[in-house]
């Protein structure tokens, strides 16, 4: 992928000193096994060469995730909000992306689902995988409108789910209950597995979802979220990435999708927090576009500098 001539790698950097983050070479090595419920034997070999690629789109405040696995297979999760949509659909050119195997709408709040609808009415879309919240937008609505026009059907999201994704696996790991009061606890999380590489995306979730994934955990004595990617939930606000769910994750890696200006996004606890448990922090307010690939065993990060 051709992010351009001020493409640059990241480097590591104490949270402090985030705002002035540039870049070198950064090459993270991952040989750690990591369980993943069900096994691998639904899975495709890994061939040499094979690499799945993991887009995190700078879509201003909100979320837009891309994942191609080796097979030329399309994700996406979210969308951002709808006036970023030209953005978004030159990045799925840029791809040559015509169909997605999955889509999955982390939960109905606008910076996630702005531009849902023209995602549907746009593109082929085989599987939409969202929660069972609703709410009375009228951006949910449009949404709603167009999966009836195509007759495509919504795929609730169920906890314990997994989903073959070419070479790639990936598992529900939340909404754990559907009585949620905040419509950010209902989002979709999800964990990916390809070969030993780990990779979990949260949406919005916040302390309240994080505190029934930890319960689960104990419970069944199962460290189900451990990854060496997060996507930080809820454009890194204080109400979600606890240290206690933080260092069951343990990532090497941490995206943060920001525009680092509203809502105090992201917060500087969360920011310590995570320089803490010595991941990595990558941000789409300082670093544009920010592409990870992993060959299942190895994890490389690119991005692009923003001024």
């Amino acid at each position: 992928m051709n992010l351009g001539s001020n493409k640059n790698k990241i480097r590591q950097s104490k949270a402090a000193k985030n705002t002035s983050m540039m870049s070198i070479v950064l090459i993270v090595v991952v040989f750690i096994f990591v369980k993943f419920i069900g096994g691998n034997e639904n899975l495709k070999e890994i061939q040499s060469g094979d690499l799945l690629q993991v887009n995190f789109i700078n879509v201003g405040q909100g979320d837009s995730i891309l994942i191609k696995n080796p097979q030329n297979e399309f994700m996406l999760i979210d969308t951002g909000t709808s006036d970023q949509y030209d953005t978004l659909r030159a990045y799925l050119n840029s791809e040559k992306v015509e169909k997605f195997a999955y889509v999955i709408f982390t939960h109905p709040h606008a910076d996630h689902i702005g531009s849902a609808d023209k995602i549907i009415k746009e593109y082929d879309v085989e599987t939409v995988i969202m929660p069972r919240a609703t709410t009375n937008t009228a951006t949910f609505a449009r949404l709603l409108d167009e999966l009836e026009a195509k007759r495509i059907g919504i795929t609730p999201a169920e906890a314990g789910d997994e989903y073959i994704f070419g070479t790639a696996k990936f598992l529900i790991v939340a909404p754990m209950k559907e009585d949620y009061g905040n419509l950010n606890d209902h989002s979709v999380v999800v964990k990916m597995l390809f070969g030993n590489n780990t990779f979990l995306f949260t949406g919005d979730m916040e302390k309240t979802s994080e505190d029934d994934v930890l319960d689960f955990c104990e419970r069944n004595g199962e460290n189900i979220i451990s990854a060496d990617l997060l996507k930080v939930a809820h454009h890194g606000s204080a109400t979600s990435s606890t240290k206690k769910f933080l260092e069951l994750v343990k990532p090497k890696i941490a995206v943060i999708l920001s525009d680092g200006k509203s809502y105090g996004h992201p917060h500087a606890d969360v920011l310590e927090r995570l320089d803490n448990i010595g991941a990595l922090i990558a941000r789409s307010d300082l670093h544009g576009n920010i592409v990870v690939s992993s060959d299942g065993r190895t994890l490389s990060i690119e991005s692009e500098i923003v001024p």
